[in-house]
């Protein structure tokens, strides 16, 4: 029997990328099979687990928070802190928020304003000693 995952589990939860991918195969490999001395790696809530399923490849911050809300606080902070040891992959990229932007900008207007005086400068200086006076 071979099962596929058509496509990867992630998603985003507070600018962390997870991936479920090889977690949601198993569980579905090894609940289609028969047999009662197999192990349950149906270990994550599942209202946690199908998020990735539902929402892959989007932020789910906001569905997150209300799935781990529902649960204990201890159980809640294991679900995270599995995620974060099994499952993370990476974090976003920031290079496009506005930290990173608002520094390009002001560098190109600095620039601007330092090539314009320069030319300012050159022009003023070639004005002045082409005068034959």
């Amino acid at each position: 029997m071979r099962l596929k995952l058509t496509r990867r589990q992630w998603a985003i939860y507070k600018n962390k990328i997870y991936d479920l991918s090889d977690y949601l195969y198993t569980v579905q490999y090894y609940s289609s099979s028969s047999g009662t001395d197999l192990p349950n790696y149906d270990f994550l809530n599942d209202d946690v687990s199908g998020l990735f399923q539902t929402s892959a490849g989007q932020d789910i911050t906001k569905q997150m928070t209300a799935a781990l809300a529902k649960l204990s606080s201890e159980d809640a902070a294991r679900h995270i802190e599995c995620l974060n040891n099994a499952f993370y992959v990476g974090a976003t990229d920031f290079r496009e928020t506005a930290r990173c932007t608002v520094q390009n900008w002001l560098l190109l207007a600095f620039s601007i304003i330092l090539m314009t005086t320069i030319l300012a400068k050159c022009k003023q200086l070639l004005f002045v000693s082409s005068d034959p006076s």
